[in-house]
């Protein structure tokens, strides 16, 4: 008898709890059904394995439903997800400060000591004092002034030399290298400069060594969340299968670095010097606290470590990533190269290198910037964002702490805005006369709140590089190579597949 009442129980709260995995929420976004404890997991993997990127397997899965035109409501693991659809849908997320939360779990959190630290992936008054410190530092550190334009200047000058050195060391007149991430260190050195005042010289190996673990685990996992966030459980029951222990083991390597640098900086630091880099102003901020004598709760050396992890990801990760798209485009295309190049001539000559100064001259070489980020983005998604409150988007009622993930194809494929948006082509952003026109939905970096704090130093890192190369290489396919494939890789950002060119110098 108790037995019978024991399976009895046990049969009505497996039912309970099977039908509730299974409801929807009033008024949600359509979508597929939800399958319980996984969602639709399996489904969105089929798919992406299919097509090759997480937003066209969302694509397929909303073709098939009714309503789906802004956004589509899915379920992964534990999470209610919600993909925006068009440009008018990722607008509202991020004009809404409704959306402006960041989600939970152990992938957003594991990386900075079970803690939500860092400046990617914190939100609400933390956030904004955090954004607040950075965003003056940025300023009174010289971001897109002399200060940071010389950094910029200097760091494309470095790049050419190193180049120069390359092709000498392979007979005098070119080399084949292999591609991918060929500009990182010259990016991250703007960075870095800015961050703790060190430039890397392009062979470091530490900083090699950090940036290709990095890079390894981005290419294994992204930031939709791994499935150890959506299923908690598979840390400790899988660690190795669901990318916890490589992501753990990345996070460590370069949090030791990180702290490495700190502590060099707190052995040198005085606080009544003038901060020479943003580590020495914070650490300032944390001993006298700031301009009006105090320091927001949310500072802290922890936090500190936080946001060099972060830094170190934007540097390594999403400029490096576009930039990469940049040279694979360039060596696709060597009519671009040419038009570029005559430009460059004609504006600046031989004698000098290019600088930022000389942008409203060179529009078609503006342009090759401004298309090679609409190439890199339209296959992307933003951070995600996580509902505050419940709220509505596009009509439709999305509960509380729900994630929300913008496709940035829609802003970026727009027939209304781009002449050929299917084809690499500098035009897409030049009107009839030449002149540069990007359109108003073209928001690469984003909107709001959430807009990317280093877009003024990434736009200037793309220019310099792209302009500087050009000016003094020839950026060719080796005999005997196919044309490298502009099919990206699936990642935490995309990224170009591997493919070697041949730099050859001017003469």
């Amino acid at each position: 008898m108790l037995l019978d009442l024991l399976i009895l129980l046990v049969t009505i709260w497996l039912t309970h709890f099977l039908i509730g995995e299974m409801r929807k929420p009033k008024n949600f976004p359509n979508g597929p059904i939800f399958y319980p404890i996984i969602g639709n997991l399996l489904t969105v993997a089929k798919l992406r394995k299919e097509t090759g990127f997480l937003i066209r397997a969302v694509m397929k899965i909303a073709e098939r439903y009714s309503n789906t035109k802004d956004v589509i409501g899915l379920k992964i693991g534990k999470d209610l997800v919600v993909f925006t659809m068009t440009t008018k849908a990722l607008k509202e997320v991020y004009t809404c400060s409704d959306f402006d939360g960041r989600p939970f779990g152990p992938f957003y959190e594991t990386r900075t000591w079970n803690k939500r630290r860092g400046i990617i992936f914190t939100d609400q008054d933390f956030f904004q004092a955090q954004h607040r410190f950075i965003v003056r530092q940025l300023k009174e550190f010289g971001f897109a002034r002399k200060g940071m334009l010389e950094i910029c200047e200097n760091e494309a000058e470095f790049c050419v030399n190193d180049f120069r050195k390359l092709i000498e060391n392979h007979g005098g007149t070119s080399a084949t290298v292999n591609m991918p991430n060929i500009l990182s260190m010259y990016i991250l050195n703007t960075l870095w400069q800015f961050l703790a005042g060190i430039r890397y010289d392009v062979d470091n190996q530490e900083m090699r060594y950090l940036q290709g673990i990095l890079s390894d685990l981005m290419k294994s996992i992204d930031m939709k969340g791994a499935l150890f966030s959506h299923f908690p459980f598979l840390q400790y029951i899988a660690p190795e299968a669901s990318g916890y222990k490589d992501y753990v083991r990345c996070h460590k390597n370069i949090h030791a670095f990180m702290r490495k640098e700190v502590e060099r900086h707190k052995r040198n630091f005085n606080p009544s010097d003038e901060p020479r880099d943003l580590i020495e102003a914070y650490l300032k901020v944390l001993h006298v606290g700031d301009e009006s004598g105090k320091a927001h709760k949310s500072f802290s050396e922890l936090q500190l470590l936080g946001i060099c992890l972060d830094m170190f990801i934007a540097g390594s990760e999403t400029t490096n990533n576009a930039s990469n798209f940049m040279m694979l485009y360039l060596t696709r295309n060597p009519h671009v190269q040419i038009r570029a190049r005559e430009e460059i001539d004609r504006v600046i000559g031989r004698n000098r290198l290019p600088k930022l100064s000389d942008r409203p001259n060179l529009p078609y070489c503006e342009a090759i910037v401004h298309e090679s980020l609409r190439s890199f983005m339209k296959m992307a998604c933003g951070v995600p964002h996580r509902a505050l409150k419940d709220t509505k988007l596009c009509g439709f009622d999305i509960p509380k702490d729900t994630m929300i993930i913008s496709s940035f194809m829609p802003p970026s494929m727009d027939t209304k805005n781009f002449k050929n948006p299917h084809k690499f082509d500098p035009e897409n952003f030049l009107d009839v006369n030449g002149n540069v026109v990007v359109p108003e939905n073209f928001i690469p970096f984003a909107l709001g709140k959430r807009r990317c704090i280093g877009e003024v130093l990434a736009r200037t890192n793309l220019f310099l590089l792209c302009t500087t190369l050009l000016q003094n290489f020839y950026i060719e396919i080796p005999d005997g190579h196919d044309i490298p494939s502009e099919e990206p890789i699936d990642s935490m950002t995309p990224n170009v597949r591997d493919y070697e060119a041949m730099i050859v110098l001017r003469q």
